[in-house]
């Protein structure tokens, strides 16, 4: 995975917080959704991200991203990891997978939410 985020103390505080999985869109980094995802982990949610079907060409989408397959499978990996280990991320915040796990995403990254569902 790219990256995670959670409230400032949040683990220092002893908090679990609910998992949000941020998925990009096609031909976007990660990194892009920085400011995005400070502003979701500020309303109280350990969020993570991944590095999946960045550098597609432009009319081959569906073969590289199989229209929002490729997110649908690495949400469904970092939500496993989490299940598995809520403490994955222990110095950011362990992660509460008793509460609902929120999807959401920006273009191909959102077709992944959905199915999720």
């Amino acid at each position: 995975s790219w990256g995670r985020r959670s409230p400032r103390g949040a683990a220092a505080a002893g908090l679990r917080l609910p998992l949000f999985v941020l998925a990009h869109g096609d031909w976007t980094e990660p990194e892009a959704y920085g400011r995005l995802a400070r502003s979701i982990a500020a309303f109280g949610f350990v969020v993570a991200d991944y590095r999946s079907c960045i550098w597609v060409v432009a009319g081959n989408a569906s073969s590289e991203c199989q229209m929002g397959q490729a997110s649908f499978l690495e949400a469904l990996k970092l939500i496993a990891g989490f299940a598995a280990n809520p403490d994955l991320d222990a110095e950011l915040a362990p992660v509460d997978m008793a509460r609902q796990v929120t999807v959401g995403g920006h273009s191909t990254g959102g077709r992944g939410g959905p199915a999720l569902a």
